[in-house]
């Protein structure tokens, strides 16, 4: 699609595809760190967030991505110092700007696609990444605790409000994370600075260069969060769960170990498709629609999330969800 113009002052030629009002913020912006002599935009698609629109701009012929928030203002200010950190730890791309309130943000444009599920499985990629959270895990921040049990119920008590057919099977899941709690509260580990969203469409891995991207969610959470995150988002077999939290760890993992991040991949599974759940529009009628044993296993639609940028429709959403809870409750039974 052709791009549209926008009227901005005389001196920057611009051929943009955004609106009045961004293309006025982003010339701003641009201007408190560079002269511009031209500036083309275009919008990236590939998100799941409603929070978030991503803009590909190309200033004076280098690119940047500017991300444009509309998150609380305590979410927008930690995800600019989680960003911040990480970038200075080599681990996501280098931050230009950030508006005063943080709705604006621009850094370095990542070159080259997303992390598929095969390259997840790369021994390079284990290896940079759990670098990344063993330094992430001695990092001291001063972020929100992330309650993952209590959001979890506030989201629960919203699907259910909605009474639709997924009702049980959300009840079901529900009674398991209670018990998954229990084990994990019964720990005596540290809370750590974790990103909490390492979905593949997070994450770049470019000439041998690890980027993650979108830190919005960034918070104090449980120890091994991030990584049986990483672990179920980009499907690990045994084989790469093993040596990804051997590397982390530096050592051998001991069975309290491996019991421990059994339970966050738990957990990490209800929690991922409950928030997809709720943020389904259309929930009761796609419940109603869909045949639940028509659903493919979570491995075919995580790897369609992660190869094809552009499916982020309802249903595609809703298969995605109802998979995992499926999983979810093979791994239980």
């Amino acid at each position: 699609m052709p791009h549209r113009s926008i009227a901005l002052p005389a001196c920057l030629c611009c051929s943009v595809s955004a609106s009045q009002e961004d293309g006025v913020a982003l010339h701003k912006a641009f201007s408190s760190f560079i002269s511009i002599e031209s500036m083309d935009v275009v919008p990236l698609c590939g998100g799941l967030s409603p929070t978030r629109r991503t803009l590909r701009c190309t200033v004076n012929g280098k690119s940047y991505a500017a991300s444009i928030l509309s998150a609380l203002p305590a979410q927008r200010k930690r995800e600019v110092q989680a960003h911040f950190l990480a970038a200075k730890n080599g681990f996501a791309p280098t931050l230009y700007y950030h508006n005063d309130d943080n709705t604006l943000i621009i850094m370095d444009f990542v070159e080259g696609k997303t992390l598929s599920i095969d390259q997840a499985r790369n021994i390079e990629v284990l290896n940079k990444m759990s670098q990344a959270l063993n330094t992430m895990s001695h990092i001291q921040l001063d972020l929100p605790a992330n309650n993952v049990f209590s959001y979890m119920k506030e989201i629960y008590d919203r699907l259910i409000g909605q009474q639709t057919s997924l009702s049980p099977l959300i009840t079901q899941v529900a009674e398991i994370v209670k018990t998954v709690e229990q084990k994990i509260i019964n720990e005596t580990r540290p809370t750590v600075f974790s990103h909490c969203d390492l979905n593949p469409r997070n994450i770049f891995f470019v000439n041998q260069k690890l980027s993650i991207i979108d830190w919005e969610g960034a918070s104090i959470c449980y120890e091994f969060f991030d990584l049986a995150s990483f672990s179920i988002l980009l499907c690990l077999d045994e084989k790469s769960e093993a040596s990804l939290l051997e590397k982390y760890l530096q050592k051998k993992p001991t069975p309290e170990d491996l019991k421990y991040l059994q339970s966050l991949k738990l957990t990490i599974r209800a929690f991922d498709a409950f928030k997809l759940f709720d943020s389904l529009k259309d929930l009761k009628e796609l419940a109603d629609k869909i045949d639940p044993t028509s659903i493919e296993n979570f491995v075919y639609y995580e790897t369609l999330c992660a190869n094809d940028s552009t499916a982020n429709s309802s249903e595609f959403v809703f298969k995605l969800a109802l998979s995992e809870l499926q999983e979810l409750l093979r791994e239980t039974t």
